[in-house]
């Protein structure tokens, strides 16, 4: 198993009210009322969790496809924004916790996942180098499309390298591969 049941109890413990549902209609709510009292219910969540993030359940549309919405940029054209379903956004947050020291390894390249403040400590950065070099010039570049112009392969193979821990080690410890 990727995920234990003690790993996803903290996760849906921690599921946020009032988020917005993907294109099934499915929330927050109505998972955590499925497997509230029910071990059961945690069971499955869990077994579907893991056939998830271990790439084994067949693709399936109704949890991979997106809600879009267009939200208007400030200059001009639109912005879309994904709403995923929560099924995935649930084996996501497992993936993280499962990993809890993921981020850190991958700081300071990454800041924006599994770090606290990550952002915060970006900016903070970003103003010292400028106190320290005054004279510097500092640019900021928005690539068209910039999601999905990397290789995946660069990007795991990157990974694997900065982060052993996401690799399963080779005995099959149960943490959360990379493939």
């Amino acid at each position: 198993a990727f995920v234990t049941i003690e790993q996803l109890g903290d996760v849906v413990r921690l599921l946020k009210r009032g988020k917005a549902a993907g294109l099934s209609g499915m929330t927050y709510e109505h998972v955590v009322a499925a497997v509230t009292g029910s071990d059961e219910g945690m069971a499955v969540l869990l077994e579907l969790v893991n056939l998830m993030l271990a790439g084994t359940l067949p693709h399936i549309p109704e949890l991979t496809d997106c809600r879009l919405v267009a939200v208007r940029k400030p200059t001009s054209g639109v912005r879309p924004i994904a709403i995923g379903e929560v099924l995935m956004r649930i084996a996501s947050l497992c993936a993280l916790a499962s990993c809890p020291g993921a981020g850190f390894d991958l700081a300071p390249v990454q800041l924006g996942v599994g770090v606290s403040g990550g952002s915060e400590a970006m900016g903070h950065a970003l103003r010292a180098a400028i106190a320290a070099e005054p004279d510097a010039v500092i640019v900021q570049v928005d690539f068209e499309n910039a999601f999905n112009t990397p290789f995946r392969s660069e990007l795991i193979s990157a990974t694997r390298a900065r982060t052993p821990s996401l690799a399963r080690a080779p005995r099959g410890d149960g943490r959360l591969t990379i493939t």
